[in-house]
């Protein structure tokens, strides 16, 4: 039989062979959940044709799947309670109470997968620099079908013990037991509160967290200094029986503080901290809680760039990640979740290359600008710092670059008029690059007198 008889006999055997309409789609279905996939069996049929007379049969192909195993139990459902009010039953039963209460209107409890079933218990109880606490668990429902786990395992989902924890404390006016945070988390990998850190109290000065492994350790800002590059110092965590706990000496921003937990925090990076929440944040949800967006202090435009003069250069923002460039040269927080750029400053300079000012929001402190030098061939060679951003000011982008290259102003909705000792010299709206030796900058915005800046 040549190759055209063997392709019609493979045609007439196969003719009434259909694939389900969802084949397609069942193959290639797919997609990361943390750190797990979901992995859908795929079953069919290959027509093999046998040498001349059509002997046809039929052999299955897909290989045996794996053995669906059941999730291990979660220990925090199942763990006796510790701490050093373990054993009175009055916290016990008002912290359950309070749980209960809370978590009937707390955000996400509405959401489909977030029922709770069973009945919550207390994992922790004990004495702290904020009065008495309590951290309680609560067993929700459980998904339905299978997760192939990264070591190939494949869970059965219904197995997942999946909880919900709460942290409760008393209220300082009325000492009466409240819930002032929550979590949703599961047990694939570990509890999951190995991962959390719960921020509460006043101004979120006190902190707590899951106490195993190596240690806790907790910092309140990325401090920056007056060349723009930041540190934070870190403070270890006590433990009080399983759980660690921290008291901030003032006020602190939570949505800046940040916990590890390793040895060396100074070298932990973003692979060692935990999701750290803020009970300033907790009506917000878990998603702004986990992730605080960092405000910016200046309104200009986030996709309008000005441009000095007319310059040609393209925004930097177009094919580079701000925030990982800027953390690499020291200036941005490595543990920061989110990075906010807003406007840019586009200058062409004489070399051919161009500089862009840009507005960076570097933690909770508020906008900042950096400088990023670009060669002929728009490569960032070097950043440098521009200090704060005041919207307030008549001219917010005012800095002198290096090697004498001129001073960059920008004001937008101005016109800009500069002089080096006598009259005034034209320079545009919005943005300009000023020569070196000017010395005064007027900024006019219509229907308001000039404003004059000493450069």
């Amino acid at each position: 039989m040549n190759t055209d008889d063997l392709t019609r006999a493979l045609r007439d055997a196969t003719d009434d062979i259909e694939p389900r309409r969802s084949f397609t789609t069942d193959v290639v279905r797919g997609g990361r959940r943390r750190q797990f996939r979901r992995r859908m069996a795929v079953t069919g049929t290959l027509a093999v044709v046998m040498a001349a007379g059509v002997v046809v049969s039929v052999a299955p192909w897909a290989p045996t799947p794996p053995a669906i195993t059941a999730a291990a139990p979660n220990p925090m459902l199942t763990a006796a309670t510790r701490g050093d009010l373990a054993g009175d039953a009055d916290l016990l039963s008002d912290a359950k109470a309070a749980f209960t209460k809370g978590m009937a209107a707390a955000p996400g409890a509405d959401q489909p997968g977030n029922a709770l079933i069973g009945e919550p218990r207390v994992y922790w109880a004990g004495t702290t620099p904020a009065g008495k606490v309590a951290i309680v668990v609560q067993q929700r429902e459980s998904e339905k079908g299978n997760m192939t786990d990264v070591d190939g395992t494949v869970v059965d989902l219904s197995t997942v013990q999946r909880i919900v924890i709460g942290l409760v404390a008393g209220d300082q006016a009325t000492d009466r037991a409240t819930l002032v945070n929550s979590a949703w988390s599961s047990n694939l990998g570990g509890s999951g509160a190995e991962r959390l850190a719960f921020l509460f109290g006043p101004s979120d000065r006190y902190s707590i967290a899951f106490s195993g492994g190596p240690p806790l350790h907790v910092s309140p800002e990325w401090k920056i200094g007056d060349d723009g590059r930041g540190i934070r110092e870190w403070m270890a965590m006590k433990d009080l029986d399983g759980i660690s706990f921290h008291e901030f000496p003032r006020s602190v921003r939570g949505a800046d503080v940040r916990v590890v937990r390793a040895k060396d925090p100074a070298t932990a990076g973003y692979p060692g901290a935990l999701i750290t929440l803020p009970a300033s944040l907790y009506a917000e949800g878990f998603d702004r809680q986990s992730k605080p967006i960092p405000v910016r202090t200046m309104d200009w435009p986030q996709d309008q760039p000005l441009r000095a003069g007319g310059a040609k250069a393209a925004a930097l923002t177009d094919a580079l990640d701000v925030g990982s460039e800027l953390q690499a040269a020291g200036y941005g927080d490595p543990l920061a979740r989110v990075g906010v750029t807003g406007f840019e400053v586009i200058a062409d300079l004489p070399d051919g290359g161009s500089v862009v000012g840009i507005e960076y929001v570097p933690n909770d402190t508020g906008s900042r600008l950096y400088l990023g030098y670009r060669d002929a061939a728009g490569k960032v060679t070097k950043w440098a710092y521009g200090g704060p951003l005041n919207a307030a000011e008549p001219l917010p982008v005012n800095v002198r670059l290096e090697n004498g290259q001129g001073t960059l102003v920008a004001a937008r909705g101005a016109v800009l008029r500069y002089r080096v000792d006598g009259d005034w010299i034209d320079a545009g709206k919005d943005a300009a690059l000023l020569p070196a030796n000017a010395t005064q900058v007027e900024v006019t915005r219509d229907g308001t007198p000039p404003l004059f800046v000493t450069l």
